[in-house]
């Protein structure tokens, strides 16, 4: 116990600490330092280039300018190599390894941004760190935010990927510093999230310039396009998707062309936004501006198809009016030959009097070769469709007979009302044409609001904007292939 003790009193004496003493600070800084001139090269054989390792690391994205083409980066680069001249014994100076240098004091390498859009001397020195220890080995990182020219492709705007790099060049020639990669791409460790653009890949490339060394330092960014799908490219579709629905406005309400004019003006608002982000040259041509000019092209020439058709509804009103007396007497009262035609609960069929039919009625059922279409039934007010027979054949000629009648009989009479439901009560006998699918049932009631014309307008130009929204995804998908 008692030799214990006397261990722990021995260790518990204080013992005389190795540290370097100010005057040994001064006098390594004096002796070493600032004994040799902060102009010359610090090497023996002044015939041969310095070997300086170049490396870089980003910090953050600070903007991407895609209208000056432009990009901005707070970058720190690191600049090592040896000094040949400034070397000690650390045991003569206090054991002192190490020493920070202030700027102007010692030789550094000069480095200038060659692509730099303002002053090519970037990175400010003042306040950079600049060491060197006692084997001669040389430490300076400055760094700063450049600003340099890339060339940002937007074909494929907001879905696009940028490369763009920073050239870095020595202000000396060849035969006096040469670069050397200390690593093969950027450092990311201290990078801060960009909010609009993703950092995907770096990479460093050394050559020459201009009888100069050069180091190249590569970034790979990926645009998030999410802020650009939820604010243009959604309400851009919506706001197209409209421009059929204007066919199946009334045309007596007179909306028509207000509806129209509203819409144009909103996809004007969306496609100058879209080019105040876009760059203005003629090299290449965003696909999302060749989709807006389509939406646009899409939406005046509904406007142009629609003032035909208000056009030709007010002649034809015009002339409805002059004739209303002959009009009226080929119109029938919605379900006025009901009782005549047997059952309606059935709404399976469709049955159509004589006077809906019109005119060309019997001459299409000659042409069609069918002896049924065309003839008369006990009641003398009505003409009816027979088909005893279910095969194919004939029912299909039934269907396009039916078709056609209706589409006669809008355009000859401009009637908007159909003959209901109704089944021939006699047996084995059906005074109907076919049986109604789901598709004429739709064409039916489709009809009581809207003219035939206006459906198939409405059919067309909703296919066509599906057509350049398709169109649109598949370049898009191409280009990032």
């Amino acid at each position: 116990m008692i030799i214990f003790f006397i261990i722990i009193f021995l260790n518990a004496r204080p013992v005389s600490a190795q540290y370097a003493t100010l005057a040994e600070a001064k006098s390594l800084y004096s002796d070493v330092i600032l004994a040799e001139d902060a102009r010359t090269r610090p090497v023996n054989n002044q015939s041969s280039p310095i070997q300086v390792f170049i490396s870089a690391s980003i910090l953050s994205l600070f903007d991407v300018d895609e209208v000056k083409q432009s990009i901005s980066i707070n970058l720190l680069v690191r600049l090592i190599w040896s000094d040949e001249i400034r070397q000690w014994v650390p045991g003569q100076y206090g054991g002192l390894t190490e020493v920070d240098v202030t700027m102007g004091d010692m030789w550094i390498p000069r480095v200038l941004t060659a692509n730099s859009i303002a002053k090519r001397d970037t990175f400010g020195t003042e306040f950079a760190r600049l060491s060197v220890d006692f084997q001669g080995r040389a430490l300076h990182i400055p760094g700063g935010i450049v600003h340099t020219s890339c060339f940002l492709d937007m074909t494929r705007f907001p879905f696009d990927n940028q490369t763009c790099n920073v050239k870095l060049v020595s202000g000396f020639s060849l035969n006096a510093v040469e670069f050397a990669p200390l690593s093969g791409n950027i450092d990311r460790i201290a990078y801060i999230e960009n909010s609009e653009w993703d950092l995907t890949s770096t990479s460093m490339v050394i050559g020459s310039v201009d009888g100069s060394s050069l180091a190249i330092f590569e970034i790979h960014i990926q645009r998030k396009p999410s802020y650009y799908i939820l604010n243009i490219l959604v309400p851009v579709n919506l706001i197209s998707a409209l421009a059929p629905l204007m066919f199946l406005t009334p045309v007596d309400s007179g909306e028509r062309v207000s509806f129209s004019t509203t819409m144009l003006l909103s996809l004007s608002v969306y496609t100058s936004e879209v080019s105040r982000q876009l760059p203005t040259n003629s090299e290449t041509v965003p696909v999302i501006v060749a989709y807006l000019a389509c939406l646009l092209f899409h939406s005046v020439l509904a406007i142009v198809v629609n003032l035909l058709v208000l056009v030709h509804h007010h002649s034809r009103s015009k002339d409805s009016d002059s004739n209303s007396g002959a009009h009226h007497q080929h119109r029938r009262e919605p379900f006025a030959n009901q009782e005549e035609t047997g059952n309606s609960n059935n709404k399976n069929f469709v049955s159509f009097s004589g006077g809906q039919f019109g005119d060309f009625h019997h001459d299409f059922g000659k042409m069609l070769g069918d002896q049924s279409i065309g003839s008369k039934s006990n009641n003398s007010d009505s003409r009816v469709i027979k088909s005893s027979d279910s095969k194919p054949a004939r029912l299909w000629r039934a269907i396009l007979a039916n078709l056609c009648m209706d589409c006669s009989r809008k355009l000859n009479y401009g009637e908007s009302d159909f003959r209901g439901p109704a089944v021939d009560g006699k047996q084995g006998e059906a005074q109907m044409v076919f049986h109604a699918s789901i598709w004429h049932q739709f064409l039916i009631w489709s009809s009581k609001f809207v003219s035939v014309i206006d459906l198939v307008l409405f059919l067309v130009f909703s296919i066509s904007w599906a057509l350049i929204l398709i169109l649109f995804m598949v370049l898009i998908n191409e280009g990032n292939d």
